[in-house]
């Protein structure tokens, strides 16, 4: 019975996938077959990789909307490399394909296993203790479900962000998507609690600063911090083929570039008095960031170019 309910669930995509290519000229899809060593060479839009092994197992969309997953385009293009972690009509639907595959599978990260030795499992709350402020910080971090459309503040930019003062009404209920030159990828190894104290960078943060412009990313006192998770990053490794999120990879591929980043946006307390927002006077310059808000974890980033 179940799986009659997850075939008619696959037929129901499928024509919904096929009414879209029909009625938007936006939205052309074409199926091939592609290797993911050649995409650069062979592809000059978009190749997108279905998540879901089952039904796309080596098969790829070619597309000018943005992906579902992940997409890669020709960086010689005008569009440069794009990657994303879910997109916004397509990812209800992807939803609805994966859903009924994988309930009660390898889709929860809400306990995390570290790559590295000695291997500890890490729950949403971290090290902190159960029911501690510590602990409701640490499961907003690793908050690992993608943003829904109706989740983004619009008013949320890195312009507004590196402003002297912060908005009021922004929210860590919200996500966020903002545009800007990376200044800086670096892995945190310092062993932060949301991690339950792991200091390999495969299992900690990747703290990449933002800027708004090409004159600030000399200015530390400018800097928007996104963060890449290691849950986000562990989903993106267990596709096939896996997508590289890895500090090493992120910091060959953003610095200098123009990126646009989408993730749940966080106010991380602990630098209230290094940022610029709520440090303003700062006679020993001790400052490196504009403000506390961050967005944390990210779940899509698109390189946009270096323009």
């Amino acid at each position: 019975m179940r799986s009659r309910r997850v075939s008619r669930m696959r037929l129901v995509l499928v024509q919904i996938l096929a009414q879209t290519r029909q009625t938007s000229p936006r939205a052309s899809l074409d199926f091939s077959t592609v290797a993911a060593e050649n995409i650069s060479a062979r592809s000059s839009a978009s190749e997108i990789k279905l998540a879901s092994r089952d039904c796309a197992r080596k098969s790829w969309i070619r597309t000018s909307e943005p992906p579902i997953v992940l997409a890669v385009s020709n960086p010689l293009t005008t569009t440069g490399e794009t990657l994303y972690l879910f997109s916004h009509l397509r990812r209800i639907l992807l939803w609805t394909l994966l859903v009924p595959v994988f309930a009660g599978s390898a889709w929860s990260a809400d306990t995390y296993i570290e790559k590295a030795s000695p291997h500890k499992h890490c729950p949403l709350g971290g090290s902190a203790p159960a029911r501690s402020k510590k602990a409701e910080e640490n499961i907003l971090k690793n908050r690992w479900r993608a943003p829904r459309p109706a989740d983004f503040d619009n008013r949320v930019t890195t312009k507004a962000l590196s402003r002297a003062v912060d908005d009021p009404t922004w929210s860590p209920k919200r996500a966020a998507r903002i545009k800007g030159y990376v200044a800086l990828v670096k892995a945190n190894t310092d062993g932060e609690a949301c991690n339950c104290g792991a200091k390999h960078s495969i299992d900690c943060d990747t703290h990449i600063a933002v800027v708004p412009d090409r004159a600030s990313l000399g200015d530390r006192r400018k800097y928007v911090f996104v963060e890449v998770t290691p849950r986000i990053r562990e989903l993106l490794a267990a596709q096939n083929p896996p997508i590289d999120w890895t500090s090493e990879a992120l910091k060959k591929r953003l610095p200098g570039k123009r990126v646009d980043f989408e993730g749940w946006m966080f106010f991380d307390y602990q630098h209230k008095g290094a940022a610029v927002a709520s440090h303003p006077v700062d006679p020993k310059g001790v400052n490196w960031r504009a403000t506390c808000w961050e967005i944390h974890p990210v779940t899509s980033i698109q390189i946009l170019g270096v323009f």
